[in-house]
């Protein structure tokens, strides 16, 4: 058992060998072509505080190697993971901006022909090099490492120190982890609210800290109906026709392939959304429901 447990924290070491230099790479390969034709803002946005992980990856390194040294018998690998929360702190705002930075690389590839072809010629150079890849990674190094450490629990003996111990890491860092991919869920809704008031004509104003982003639907013809946990958008082409606040609507039904909507002044209001109707409707209702929920507990603790 105990050279499997040998095995899996050489895992670990190996892995974070690998993450930390393609963040380099990172770095060095993107960064260095495409600084001067991206502005200030875009810059930060990639590569903000990836020089910062880089050096928690560095220090995790050299705790990890430490407690190797002393074989898999003495080895305490949780003892490498105390400082956990600063860790999260150093993570969230790489997270929080990763779907705005995606959607801007893939932005910037589609407009700019110069940029394009600069990453042609990376990718082409080493496949392994694709932005998207790469950008991804310190969005996936908490769940990564939840995973790592399960693998050298299985093999810790009960006897050992890190039994007990690896075992309440797993669960801080997967916890963490769990936060760090809401934070991400959030940054993506909200991004999405962003991207629709500035492409929706007559679009109303959607940002809200509450106000989530939950599904798109397209009905074809360019009608779109956008889902979100307070408020249906019916768009067609780029003009908003209908805008339902669910805190208003009293119920919501599929009559004959259309969305029916009545308010609490008795108005009702159809959109066509044929077979995607079912669908829809068990979403909003699912929604309606939350938020009636909500306003239970608001009202009971008022």
């Amino acid at each position: 058992m105990l050279e499997k447990r040998r095995l899996a924290i050489d895992e670990l070491i190996e892995s974070e060998t690998k993450y930390r230099d393609y963040l380099q790479v990172f770095l060095d390969v993107y960064r260095t072509k495409l600084e001067k034709y991206i502005d200030k803002y875009t810059n930060s946005l990639f590569f903000g505080n990836v020089e910062l992980l880089i050096v928690l990856s560095q220090n995790y390194s050299l705790l990890f190697n430490e407690e190797y040294k002393k074989g898999p018998a003495d080895a305490e690998i949780w003892k490498c993971f105390i400082n956990t929360p600063q860790t999260i702190k150093i993570f969230v705002p790489y997270i929080t901006n990763y779907n705005e930075a995606l959607s801007q690389y893939n932005i910037l590839v589609a407009t700019n022909r110069k940029i394009k072809k600069i990453v042609a010629e990376i990718e082409d150079e080493d496949v392994t090099h694709q932005f998207s890849s790469l950008v991804v990674m310190p969005v996936q190094r908490m769940p990564r490492y939840v995973l790592l450490l399960r693998e050298i629990y299985k093999c810790t003996p009960e006897w050992h120190p890190d039994h007990s111990h690896l075992s309440e890491t797993i669960e801080k860092l997967n916890h963490a982890a769990q936060e760090a991919d809401k934070k991400c869920q959030e940054a993506k809704s909200r991004f999405k609210l962003i991207e629709f008031e500035k492409s929706i004509t007559d679009c109303p104003k959607l940002i809200s800290p509450s106000r989530r982003f939950l599904e798109s639907y397209d009905l074809g013809d360019k009608m779109i109906v956008h889902v979100l946990n307070d408020m249906v958008l019916y768009v067609i082409g780029k003009k908003m026709k209908s805008v339902f606040d669910l805190r208003k609507v009293t119920s919501v039904e599929n009559v004959n392939g259309n969305l029916q909507f009545t308010s609490k002044d008795k108005k009702v209001t159809s959109v066509k959304t044929g077979d995607k109707t079912g669908e829809i409707v068990g979403l909003i209702k699912q929604q309606m429901y939350e938020l009636e929920q909500l306003r239970i507990r608001t009202q009971d603790e008022s």
